[in-house]
């Protein structure tokens, strides 16, 4: 018999025991795991509401982000993503700007445009203008590179980008850009 304590990353506590019968060879029997329950303590996850005003900052000329996490140049050790999510910025890209190709690996990056629309070019080869209502899925994989420009001469564009490690690396890069109709979105 065991004896174990764990404490999972959630803030669940769990204290008990642990029966086991091992392999019998001989017959062919399998391994029959028990646990009896020594002592349960199990409290809440917390969730922590971070509101616009306290995420980071990052100015960038042509644009203006807003850091849920630490990304690139904004460091605080209190906000460094949850599990696989590691990033959620809401951008501002200033009209007919955007960032030079740039490459990536081994992440997930969806960009979701609420105000206006965001230009994006890949090495996979694709073009496209993400508008409100359409989100983009690229998975870097083993590598590629990409821009994003805010393509209109007057207008300011808004949007927000999430970055999440996929669950195995090495994958081949892909795209992807699903329309979600506005009207479909509305509660009421």
């Amino acid at each position: 018999m065991t004896s174990s304590n764990v404490a999972p990353a959630d803030g669940v506590r769990l204290d008990f025991y642990l029966d086991f019968e091992l392999l019998n060879i001989k017959d062919g029997s399998v391994m029959r795991p028990s646990f009896r329950r020594k002592n349960m303590v199990i409290s809440a996850p917390t969730i922590n509401v971070r509101h616009a005003a306290e995420r980071g900052v990052a100015e960038f000329g042509w644009l203006s982000s807003r850091h849920s996490f630490s990304f690139g140049h904004y460091c605080d050790p209190e906000h460094m993503g949850f599990r696989a999510l590691r990033v959620i910025n809401d951008d501002r890209g200033r009209a007919g700007q955007g960032f030079g190709t740039r490459p990536h690996r081994d992440v997930e990056i969806i960009s979701i445009v609420v105000e206006v629309a965001l230009g994006h070019r890949d090495s996979l080869g694709t073009g496209s203008l993400i508008r409100p209502g359409e989100a983009q899925r690229k998975s870097a994989g083993t590598g590629g590179q990409h821009s994003e420009f805010n393509p209109p001469p007057t207008d300011e564009v808004r949007f927000l980008q999430i970055w999440i490690e996929p669950e195995q690396s090495g994958l081949e890069p892909s795209y992807e850009q699903p329309a979600f109709p506005l009207e479909d979105n509305r509660s009421g």
